[in-house]
């Protein structure tokens, strides 16, 4: 689907900005952000940021990652020359997992606790 829209927009054009306003002219990165927040608003994704070019680029990132993609190829597709760089990406992705998995296992023993608590009140 996207890439039949960018077919569409492209319209034949074979040099020159790949994304033009209705007028003809190039548009910035600040014109993509805003396109792309409003977008991402209006499907529901990411409705407390802005969805930005580089928040799709992390979370292809982060895609590759949890399909088991070997970091290595991750850092190769990603072109950074440091695994630290790539390695903080994805470990960034992790650091969310954990905190949802602390989150689950908090709300468990707080229903256990109150189960118990009302028991004893009872």
């Amino acid at each position: 689907m996207l890439a039949e829209l960018l077919v569409r927009l492209i319209d034949g054009r074979t040099d020159g900005a790949l994304l033009l306003d209705s007028q003809g002219r190039r548009l910035d990165r600040h014109d993509v952000d805003r396109i792309l927040t409003r977008l991402g608003k209006r499907a529901g994704v990411l409705t407390s940021r802005d969805l930005t070019p580089h928040v799709l680029w992390v979370s292809r990132l982060a895609h590759m990652h949890d399909d088991k993609t070997p970091l290595e190829e991750i850092q190769e597709f990603a072109g950074h020359d440091d695994p630290a760089t790539t390695h903080s990406y994805v470990r960034r992705r992790g650091d969310q997992e954990r905190r949802a998995r602390h989150a689950v296992a908090g709300a468990d023993k707080i229903s256990k606790q109150l189960g118990r608590w009302l028991t004893l009140a009872a």
